[in-house]
């Protein structure tokens, strides 16, 4: 046996625990384990003599010992390949617009007056069937994205049921989620909106405080503000049985105030049993919203934020992500370089990541034509990052519960990875999560 390359000691309080990023496993120590462990640590040879047979097998099946001949790093990438081939459910993110009533100063899009014809939309659900049988998918995902996609509600909503005659036809689930600005709600029935296009999860962004978030997020070509109009929108479906993401996206103007914005939610948001507020760290990327590098926090600094946010929501009666607390292995960073992942946008032209939508020289097909060269050039861009990680990334502890990062920063920056804020800060929330559960 030998000691695991994803161990880190964590002191808290004077308190050793050990952490294992593959296993997830958290083990208090007390002081004749710790200095067995860090002899271990130190020793070519695991000396399974000095261990009494319950911790021996209590560090096994937590990973912190695991057999000589195991490569751990070819351990988790077959485990990876494996769970993504076996992934049956084809993920789609459907613009049915670009066009937006928003005008945020950190939107990465162009915003453009149009909307998915119904060619579009015949051809689109020809394609879908298509794919569903030639892949023998199990589930059909649809994220409904824009612009804002709450302008085109009669879309979505003929759209959905298409989608699910064609679900029900195939014999397999559906599930679908909308990331929407959440200002149109009141203007439409929206709980007979989420009923008849099975909404599961409705993401709406708020970015701060009232005051703050007015400054930030307006309507177009007016000074107008839009926090009372959204947090009405938002208590008109709470008792849906529909999960409501709030994202505030975090810069250095909101840091300062999280715990004003978790109380202001508190106090407006009156049934909170659905609702599962979380910070989201503003970052920009070289080719779309350079320009903000000033405005943005540094990975500490925003962790720091997320966990006090974290802890601000939970006493306020909030649902919590557990992923604030302690980092998990995770297969991928996101699904785009898979394959099984697409991004439609209203012309039906086809993209592997949503930060890509609307540019025509990014896409990777079209649900009208054959594949051609560029399409084969893009998508073949992205395959490249599936599996190919740099060398540092594989020397990583944190690789495991960060899975390369994202595949985009790679794809059009050129970098050669690109971490996880979660997977940087593992101590501090491994820390975290500590001092939250020790009495």
């Amino acid at each position: 046996m030998k000691y695991s390359f994803y161990n880190s000691i964590i002191i808290v309080n004077e308190k050793k625990y050990l952490y294992n990023s593959f296993s997830g496993a958290l083990i208090g120590l007390d002081d004749k384990t710790s200095e067995k462990l860090r002899n271990a640590d130190t020793n070519e040879k695991f000396d399974e003599s000095c261990f009494l047979d319950d911790e021996l097998y209590t560090l096994k099946k937590c990973s912190v010992i695991v057999p000589d001949e195991l490569n751990e790093i070819e351990k988790y990438l077959e485990i990876k390949k494996a769970k993504i081939e076996n992934d049956k459910i084809f993920r789609l993110t459907i613009a049915p617009t670009l066009n937006c009533n928003f005008r945020c100063h950190y939107c990465f899009e162009e915003h453009q007056n149009k909307k998915m014809s119904a060619e579009v939309q015949d051809t689109l659900c020809k394609w879908i069937k298509q794919e569903l049988t030639d892949n023998n998918y199990s589930a059909l995902s649809v994220t409904w994205f824009g612009g804002e996609p709450l302008m085109c509600t009669d879309t979505i909503i003929d759209l959905s049921a298409r989608f699910l005659r064609i679900c029900d036809q195939l014999r397999i689930n559906y599930f679908s989620s909308i990331i929407t600005n959440g200002y149109l709600l009141n203007s439409i029935d929206a709980k007979d909106f989420i009923a008849k296009c099975k909404i599961n999860t409705m993401q709406i962004t708020i970015d701060g405080t009232e005051e703050i978030h007015n400054k930030r997020r307006i309507l177009y070509k007016s000074n107008i503000g839009t926090y009372n109009e959204i947090i009405k929108g938002i208590n008109s479906i709470s008792s849906c049985d529909c999960k409501i993401k709030i994202r505030i996206n975090l810069d250095k103007a909101n840091n300062h105030i999280i715990k004003e914005t978790c109380n202001q939610l508190k106090e407006n948001i009156v049934d909170k049993h659905n609702v599962y507020p979380y910070l989201a760290k503003l970052f920009c990327m070289d080719d779309l919203n350079a320009g903000l590098e000033d405005k943005l926090l540094h990975n500490e600094e925003y962790i720091q934020a997320a966990i006090g946010f974290s802890n601000f929501a939970k006493e306020a009666g909030f649902n919590v992500s557990e992923k604030v607390f302690i980092p998990k292995l995770k297969i991928w960073f996101c699904p785009a370089p898979y394959g099984h992942s697409k991004v439609i946008d209203p012309d039906g032209y086809i993209y592997y990541c949503w930060n890509d939508i609307g540019i025509k020289e990014y896409s990777a097909g079209s649900i009208f034509m054959e594949e051609n060269e560029e399409f084969k050039k893009q998508a073949a861009l992205w395959k490249k990052y599936a599996y190919e990680f740099h060398e540092d990334c594989i020397k990583c502890k944190s690789f495991v519960t960060c899975a390369g990062g994202c595949a985009r920063e790679k794809v059009r920056a050129d970098k050669n990875y690109s971490c996880d804020d979660y997977s940087i800060c593992s101590d501090m929330l491994v820390k975290n999560y500590i001092a939250s559960i020790e009495p």
